[in-house]
């Protein structure tokens, strides 16, 4: 879902956010096995979908209204 509605740059930050996220739910002794392969399963199969990111005035309002992009 990033890779195909986010910019570019965002996605990176997104990817870090998400990675976090998913370390601290294993250290909490969550699921992280299955995120983990989601994860993978998202990243090789990127290409195989149209790319049509929102544009950064769409970012700037939705983060704005308290639904930040990248969170």
């Amino acid at each position: 879902m990033a890779y195909r509605n986010l910019p570019a740059p965002l996605i990176l930050v997104y990817l870090a956010v998400w990675t976090a996220a998913t370390a601290l739910r294993a250290v909490r002794g969550g699921c992280a096995r299955e995120s983990w392969q989601g994860f993978r399963e998202g990243w090789a199969g990127r290409h195989e979908q149209d790319r049509r990111p929102m544009s950064w005035r769409t970012a700037w309002r939705l983060t704005a209204s308290g639904r930040p992009t990248v969170l």
